[in-house]
């Protein structure tokens, strides 16, 4: 494969690559290269080094060596070693089907036809039970070929039964081939729902109308019916349907976990499966089986991630920690924050959009607790992010906001004056339409002009506040505040007198009970 001109992808293949697979290719590199001369791994190691791709700064590093008179074509090089390599690691790690189809042929090619046809029945057991159908496939053809050298051909029987069977599976890779397509039509729809023209949506819409879609039967293949049911799931999330979304993802991981072999084949499609899964779970408040989900992700992650899996699975921290605050326990959300901390710091989290987010629910996190310095180096962390309004402007925005509330909490009024001149005009900028955002920071401005001089008259008005907050969030355009800061649950705190931490417990034990 020759690389493109911005060598992008030999740089973003290195970054990608796990520990055990970058100490592989240091070892599979020395078969090419001599003790002296260790140019590829040289240049692998440079390429590791950078945080971004720096063509001059190896021109420079190499500037005495032959190779870089021609580093395009050593890259190149390098770029198609490294893919061996990888493929003889993966290969050694784990036993694939390509790897066995393999050993058949050499089996074949030593004219050991009887052992490679025993090998091709074991092969299609494993292929079948992983629902790979191209595979099973592949041993039919293979079936046919050795049947005529170790026996010299079969019966009329045995080969209308090697044809029923083929037709059978090609039916089966066809029926998850469609329910695949209908995926994909899902996937590019839901990705762009909040954003795309009304009428373009139309489409998106009208695929709820499709037999496929609507079929109440079941697949034939554990296959066709994860790609069925995860696909309505995403629908249903797509447009908001929480309760609809939540039972198609809770059939689509049942059919995974009641299939081992197919689940091992698709980790990655299972864990984003059980992702969802737990999401909606958590929006219907059904936290036991988000939490214990997200434990059986975490388990496997451990196991059989890579480091993308790894990154990936940093947003089921978000839904865990959610659920902790929302049901009050908060020495576990503390907990749970410190291990997040670890993560972040060994490099293991880059994307600047989960770091933000992350630092905004470690905010809310301690504000519960009660622990308003240690809120505010979060919340601080979140407001000084470098290009934080490009990276996400709601999380700066919310940022800005628990800010205040730190600062109310911490009886910082100079300070807190001066935030929320600076948060007006930063709002008037913005556009903000919201109400809810009015009337939390008009409550602040009163509270700045010693309109509540008395306990008696502070508690009246967060009493108001909290009857203003909630009527303005059952308004779904407002409603996505909660989704940063439990608003109501902190009023209620106070309305109360009470730790979060009880009230929300007790918020969550009447939830259950309904």
């Amino acid at each position: 494969m020759t690389l493109n001109k911005n060598t992008s992808e030999l740089f973003r293949l290195i970054k990608a690559m796990n520990r055990g697979e970058k100490r592989f290719f240091s070892m599979y590199s020395n078969r090419y290269e001599n003790a002296k001369d260790k140019t590829y791994l040289q240049l692998f190691e440079a390429i590791e080094g950078q945080e971004n791709y720096n063509e001059e700064a190896l021109k420079k590093k190499f500037r005495s060596q032959a190779f870089v008179k021609q580093l395009h074509v050593t890259k190149n090089y390098l770029y198609n070693l490294i893919l061996e390599a990888l493929v003889q690691y993966n290969n050694k790690s784990e036993k694939t089907l390509h790897g066995s189809m393999m050993e058949i042929q050499v089996l074949h090619n030593k004219g050991l036809y009887d052992v490679a046809e025993k090998l091709n029945f074991k092969v299609r057991k494993i292929a079948e039970a992983q629902n790979d159908f191209l595979s099973v496939l592949e041993t039919y053809r293979w079936e046919k070929h050795l049947v005529n050298l170790t026996r010299g051909g079969a019966t009329n029987e045995e080969i209308d039964k090697l044809w029923e069977e083929e037709q059978k599976v090609m039916e089966l890779y066809r029926e998850a081939e469609e329910c695949r397509l209908l995926a994909m039509q899902v996937h590019y729809y839901q990705n762009q729902v909040r954003t795309m023209p009304k009428e373009q949506l139309k489409g998106f819409h009208r695929m709820i109308e499709t037999p496929l879609f609507k079929t109440t039967k079941r697949m034939g293949s554990a296959m066709a019916n994860w790609q069925l049911d995860n696909s309505r799931g995403m629908y249903h999330l797509a447009i908001g349907k929480s309760k609809l979304a939540n039972d198609f993802f809770a059939a689509a991981v049942k059919t995974m976990r009641e299939n081992p072999a197919f689940m091992e084949r698709n980790i990655g499609s299972a864990v984003n499966t059980m992702v969802n899964y737990t999401i909606t779970s958590y929006l219907l408040k059904n936290y036991d089986e988000s939490l214990n989900t997200i434990n059986e992700v975490k388990d496997i992650v451990s196991k059989n991630g890579d480091i993308d899996m790894k990154r990936r699975f940093f947003r089921q921290y978000f839904i865990a920690t959610g659920i902790y605050c929302d049901t009050g326990r908060l020495d576990e959300a503390d907990k749970l924050v410190k291990e997040m901390q670890e993560q972040v710091d060994s490099g293991l989290i880059t994307l600047d959009v989960q770091k933000v987010i992350f630092y905004l629910n470690s905010g809310a996190v301690y504000i519960f607790r009660g622990e308003y310095k240690k809120a505010l180096q979060y919340i601080n962390k979140v407001i000084n992010y470098p290009g934080i309004e490009s990276v996400n402007a709601d999380v700066f925005y919310y940022g800005r906001l628990l800010e205040m509330i730190c600062l109310l909490e911490m009886k910082e009024f100079d300070l807190l004056e001066y935030r929320i001149k600076s948060f007006h005009r930063y709002a008037s900028k913005r556009n903000s339409p919201y109400m809810f955002e009015k009337e939390l920071t008009q409550f602040i401005r009163k509270t700045l002009t010693g309109n509540f001089m008395t306990r008696k008259a502070l508690l009246e008005a967060f009493i108001e506040l909290k009857k203003s907050i909630d009527r303005i969030l059952e308004d779904p355009a407002e409603a996505h505040a909660a989704q940063y800061f439990d608003f109501s649950g902190w009023l209620d705190s106070k309305v109360s007198d009470k730790p979060y931490a009880e009230v929300a417990s007790q918020r969550a034990e009447k939830e259950v009970k309904r």
